[in-house]
């Protein structure tokens, strides 16, 4: 009988034949590898449960003496047949094992790479979206800074175009109310050098409608307005210095006041019952007529002025209103009433101011000179360009 070579009491093959795993690097393990070591587990627990049953089946038997030594060859074989298989499945574990070691530093290397391509690519578009934020921010400073310059601007034009409105309703007043060509005219060229200074075109119509209206203006026959206003409201101021008639009979000066006249004898008070109604006004007008005229005769004592203060109060004051509403009629052009309130003018200080006095006859012959202006004349239009201010936004 052929010895059996001694087993270890575990059951597991001499340190010869086991095959030692060789240490592998420490890697962090690939995401996808858990199905590969679940494999591996699997066969190593197979390896050891064919070995337990070996042990159990073949071995224990000898240890405890209760084996069959005449099938001792035959399950020595069977013995050997069943470790070569295991060791024929410790190869192949071992080869399975290599290469998941290989597949797992092969994962592991492709892993690092993307993840440095990874790393790569993310600073590549952090660098980019910084440099497009400062580009970003670059932009809006400069959209800031044109709106900036663009309000000042605008501010400036509105300024100016608010300033030329106010020229344009200048010169259409004083056109239109005082007939003054002159200073209309004025007001249109400086409305035109202010939009001069302003840069836009929808405005270039307005300046070629003020062009034209300057023009009209020129050709337009010219009245001296302003002097003949003067001169009216000189005369004004000369009649209260005219003498009345009938001055120079009782010695009274030119604009001098007469001295008072004795009071009237009071009428009878009337009773109380009848202060009241037409009767008692009636009775207070003719008494203050009889206190404003007074009829005197040369038996009665030395001559005395026949108008009272007041009366000659009333006399220089409709006269200063007659030539106040000769100036209205002329700053409105209406001839006819014009040459309708200076003759009343004429006729009211013939009839009663001295006529024989130089200063009247000199007042009445510089009336009559500035009562042959007419003031009747045709005046261009100038409000279109006015108009198309407004309409252009301007106004």
């Amino acid at each position: 009988m052929t010895e059996t070579p001694s087993r270890p009491a575990s059951g597991r093959p001499p340190k010869s034949r086991r095959r030692r795993r060789r240490p592998t690097a420490a890697t962090p393990a690939p995401a996808n590898s858990g199905g590969g070591r679940r494999a591996l587990a699997i066969a190593l627990v197979a390896l050891a449960a064919s070995a337990y049953l070996v042990y159990q089946s073949e071995i224990k038997p000898y240890i405890d003496g209760t084996a069959d030594d005449g099938g001792q060859q035959q399950r020595l074989d069977a013995m050997e047949q069943r470790l070569a298989a295991q060791a024929d499945v410790g190869a192949r574990v071992g080869r399975l094992e290599t290469r998941l070691d290989g597949s797992e530093a092969a994962f592991d290397a492709r892993l690092r790479q993307w993840r440095g391509e990874l790393s790569e690519r993310q600073a590549a578009a952090a660098d980019r979206e910084q440099a497009m934020l400062s580009e970003v921010r670059g932009l809006a400073d400069s959209v800031a800074s044109l709106r900036a310059d663009a309000a000042g601007k605008r501010d400036a034009d509105t300024w100016r175009l608010a300033e030329v409105e106010h020229l344009l309703v200048i010169a259409n007043q004083r056109l239109q109310l005082a007939g003054d060509v002159q200073l209309a005219r004025r007001a249109l060229s400086l409305a035109d050098n202010r939009l001069r200074d302003i840069p836009d075109p929808a405005l270039a119509p307005v300046r070629g409608l003020i062009a034209d209206e300057i023009v009209a203006l020129d050709q337009a026959a010219t009245v001296d307005v302003a002097g003949t206003l003067h001169a009216l409201a000189a005369l004004s101021r000369a009649a209260g210095q005219l003498p009345l008639a009938g001055d120079a009979l009782v010695g009274i000066g030119a604009g001098a006041v007469p001295p008072p006249r004795p009071a009237a004898p009071q009428a009878a008070q009337s009773p109380p019952q009848q202060a009241d109604g037409w009767l008692a006004a009636g009775r207070n007008l003719l008494a203050d007529l009889g206190a404003m005229v007074q009829v005197e005769t040369r038996e009665a004592g030395p001559p005395r002025p026949i108008l009272s203060a007041e009366m000659r109060a009333m006399i220089y004051a409709r006269t200063r209103l007659i030539l106040e509403s000769s100036q209205l009629a002329f700053m409105h052009g209406e001839g006819g009433v014009y040459a309708e309130r200076t003759a009343a003018a004429a006729a009211w200080v013939t009839d009663n101011f001295d006529a024989e006095s130089a200063a009247v006859r000199a007042w009445l012959a510089q009336l009559s000179r500035w009562a042959a202006v007419t003031p009747e004349v045709e005046l261009p239009d100038i409000s279109r360009s006015l108009r198309a201010l407004r309409e252009a936004g301007g106004g």
